[in-house]
Parts: structure tokens; sequence; C-alpha cells
């Protein structure tokens, strides 16, 4: 069993491009057993004031 997690910090605006980086096929979903990639995003926005 494979279990990878990372973690990255991106500035804001940028977030797309890395959850578009991540939503293609790769070498791990072509192997047997491959059930599920999950992406999480959090949104968290520090430049907005109140």
């Amino acid at each position: 069993m494979f279990v990878q997690m990372k973690r990255f910090i991106v500035k804001e605006g940028f977030s797309e491009l890395v959850l578009n980086r991540f939503s293609g096929e790769g070498k791990l979903e072509k192997q047997p057993g491959y059930i599920d990639r999950t992406v999480l995003k959090k949104n968290v926005r520090k430049g907005d004031k109140d």
C-alpha cells in the first residue's frame, strides 16, 4: 500500500495553477490496485481586511 501526503504553501492567486498540475493522470494511477487521489484546497486569505 502506498500513502503519500504533501503540503504546499501557495501564494494568493496561484492555487488554480497548482490544482491543475495535479489534475492529470500519472504513473501511480496506472498501477494495479490504485484506488484514489485526493487534492484538498484550503482557502486562507491573509491579504483581506474586515
